[in-house]
């Protein structure tokens, strides 16, 4: 795929393939060569980013971006879950509802 169109303010999504992620995001600068998205340059011959041969840009669906959207709240939503719960000051605070609806969450899923 060739980005020798791509403008400031067009939305692309990057794969990072180390972290086996897609995120959504903009182009913010555009050189005669390049393209920058989130800080990282990428090449506009076939999208690949600059020094990663394995991460890339590519021109989201809009089923894309709504899924991308979705998997990286999952993915934020998981990791604030995690970190409040390793902390028992949260549950202490629960009320016995709050605890029983999260007992039964937890049950359905191991």
């Amino acid at each position: 795929m060739s980005f020798e169109d791509v403008k400031v303010g067009d939305q692309v999504a990057v794969h990072y393939s180390g972290w086996h992620i897609d995120k959504l995001g903009k182009v913010t600068k555009v050189t005669p060569k390049r393209f920058v998205v989130g800080g990282s340059y990428f090449n506009k011959t076939n999208g690949t980013m600059v020094g990663e041969s394995f991460s890339y840009c590519y021109i989201p669906t809009d089923e894309e971006a709504s899924k991308i959207k979705r998997d990286c709240k999952m993915k934020s939503l998981m990791t604030i879950i995690m970190t409040e719960f390793s902390s028992p000051k949260i549950v202490q605070k629960m009320s016995e509802e709050e605890l029983d609806l999260v007992y039964e969450i937890i049950k359905r899923h191991k």
